[in-house]
């Protein structure tokens, strides 16, 4: 029989509900547009958890009528409640059936991962892939994207490695050797399916690495399995990993290099400390900043091994004879001076654009975001697993603490910085949920999996609707088509910088920077250039986004426009901010043709 009092998990289950929306102070409530009172026990929790899910799926996304998603909340939360149950009494099942002596509280999650890591890491592997293909942007989405596809193809092209901002070689690198055999072998012209479809293959195979991590550093396997299914749905992981993009090949070389430095740790292997060193070396040419941010976590490993593995596992002890520093130093060394050699630029433009140690204002909107992202449960899962992991794994629990305060600071104090530039930060984050979820388990084997789906399904939700947008349109693309069918091939397009990429890549046309009052010398040479274009027949169209610009005083802009071109509007199209996570606002913007006023 069963063994679990349902007793228990009700209250449990209780408990939890009031801790999460009860305990939010009122300032956060203010951050979701929550306007509710919370003396009345019942009914405030009702409306709390109603307003919550309305600025989720109704505010956020333009829907008029919330009805339907108040069913499929309370529809989802119920079949969690009876599917935790219905494998509960399965897996008791089976385990009596095989005369398994399970404990009563191993007995529902326990027969679970009694397989194989190799079967877990492959049902991880399916679910973060399928998820993601399913919700594949159908075009390149970020400018960085389109970049990529253009230094992709060039390459073949050329036969000469082509780089993007920032250089990062390494991704560039790793799209060409996947785009190459469809180009030579099918004759596919284009690499924004390939790229993109290359995304989501490291990104699926990074919430593998980082189940074989935690696997190997936590001695659990439950709790390597939730640290991996919560990471796979992590809003800003799942949604910067449907369309092309580098963080996805970054992660999952920081998560392989983590793991082979556990390894190496424990066996003393050769080739394992080579593996380490090699693949954190190449990861300096895909995203030398996620590094960066890493290092002391696998500084402080390597230093302290105890700290993450038992005494007794641990073969890798003379960490500073000759032979284990020249093995470990030698790769990383030579792919540190190679870097320097050929992407020195892109340290040195980091460093002017970082304000690292300079307070930018904008941690407690970051805070407010992570925590939006996270989602409330997610949140209570990474505070306590935190707190309990610091009384049984002390050390390891502060190198987690380490790493995420790392990311942290480091990319707050950046001027652009964007929530997608935090997805390392969910890698400690997700083995804190892991072990949160271990240490529920030991006293409430039910709960610990209701809360396991229940994070599953929350952040999910929470990402879903952009994702459906997305996948649906690729605004970039779109805007790019629409003016490559309505102005003619040799048309010059007036835009900002970076929706330049897209009209080169989609239609084939010539861009230029929108020209602003406050940048003199070059204002009047890109106002001449413009009139050098009318006056030679070059038919101009102008983005009247380039008079929303904060940053400039767009009122004598277009006076001065006004002052000197009429404007013929060929029509309107759609656009959004990509760096978006969570909420999707597109707006609308006017494409005119400008001609020479007549005087």
């Amino acid at each position: 029989m069963l063994m679990v009092k349902k007793r228990q998990f009700f209250e449990l289950y209780t408990l939890l509900l009031f801790a999460f929306f009860f305990a939010v102070p009122v300032r956060t409530l203010d951050f979701f547009s929550i306007r509710v009172s919370v003396t009345e026990k019942g009914v405030s929790l009702i409306f709390l958890i109603y307003s919550y899910f309305k600025k989720i799926f109704v505010e956020h996304h333009g829907f008029t009528v919330f009805l339907p998603s108040v069913l499929i909340l309370c529809g989802a939360i119920a079949a969690l409640g009876i599917l935790s149950f219905f494998m509960a009494h399965f897996f008791n099942k089976i385990a009596t059936s095989q005369h398994v002596a399970l404990s009563r509280t191993d007995s529902i999650i326990g027969k679970i991962l009694s397989v194989k890591p190799i079967y877990i890491a492959l049902f991880l592997f399916v679910i973060s892939f399928g998820i993601r293909m399913f919700y594949m942007v159908p075009g390149l989405l970020h400018h960085d994207s389109v970049q990529s596809a253009i230094a992709t193809e060039e390459t073949i092209k050329t036969g000469k490695l082509h780089g993007i901002v920032g250089y990062r070689y390494g991704y560039i690198l790793t799209n060409v050797l996947a785009y190459i055999v469809p180009h030579a072998v099918f004759g596919i012209n284009t690499s924004e399916f390939i790229i993109t479809l290359a995304t989501i293959l490291f990104a699926a195979l990074a919430v593998v690495m980082l189940y074989l991590f935690a696997l190997e550093s936590l001695n659990s396997p439950y709790a390597a399995f939730a640290s991996g299914l919560i990471f796979s749905v992590s809003p800003i992981f799942l949604s910067v990993t449907t369309y092309a993009k580098d963080h996805a090949l970054s992660l999952f070389l920081i998560l392989t290099a983590a793991y082979y430095l556990i390894k190496s740790i424990k066996s003393d292997s050769t080739l394992h400390k080579i593996l380490f060193a090699s693949i954190l070396g190449f990861a300096l040419f895909v995203r030398i900043s996620d590094v960066f941010v890493s290092i002391p976590f696998f500084a402080l490993i390597y230093l302290y091994p105890f700290a993450v593995i038992d005494k007794e596992n641990v073969k890798f002890v003379s960490r500073f004879n000759v032979r284990n520093l020249a093995l470990i130093f030698i790769p990383l060394i030579i792919a540190f001076i190679l870097f320097l050699i050929f992407q020195k630029g892109a340290v040195t433009g980091g460093l002017e654009g970082n304000k690292f140690l300079k307070p930018s204002g904008n941690w407690l909107d970051i805070i407010m975001s992570l925590f939006m992202t996270l989602t409330p449960l997610g949140f209570f899962l990474v505070v306590y697993g935190a707190y309990a992991s610091a009384k049984e794994k002390r050390y390891f629990s502060l190198f987690l603490m380490i790493w995420m305060l790392s990311v942290f600071i480091f990319y707050s104090g950046f001027g652009t910085s964007k929530l997608r530039f935090f997805a390392p930060l969910l890698i400690p984050a997700s083995i804190y949920m892991g072990l949160s979820l271990e240490y529920i388990r030991k006293r409430f084997s039910v709960a610990s999996l209701f809360l396991l789906m229940l994070s599953f399904v929350l952040m999910f939700l929470l990402v879903q609707p952009s994702l459906s947008f997305r996948h649906q349109h690729a605004l970039g693309k779109e805007l790019a088509l629409f003016l490559s069918n309505s102005t003619e091939a040799d048309a010059l397009i007036i835009d900002y910088g970076d929706l330049g990429v897209f009209y080169q890549y989609y239609a084939n046309r010539k861009t230029i920077e929108c020209p602003f009052l406050e940048k003199g010398q070059e204002f009047n040479a890109s106002i001449a250039e413009i009139d050098n274009a009318l006056k030679s027949g070059i038919p101009v169209y102008l983005n009247n986004q380039c008079f929303a610009f904060k940053e400039i005083n767009a009122a004598e802009l277009v006076d001065f426009f006004n002052r000197h071109y009429d404007f013929i509007n060929i029509g309107t199209a759609m656009f959004e901010n990509y760096e978006d996570i969570i909420k999707i606002k597109p707006y609308e913007f006017t494409i005119s043709r400008i001609i020479p006023q007549h005087t």
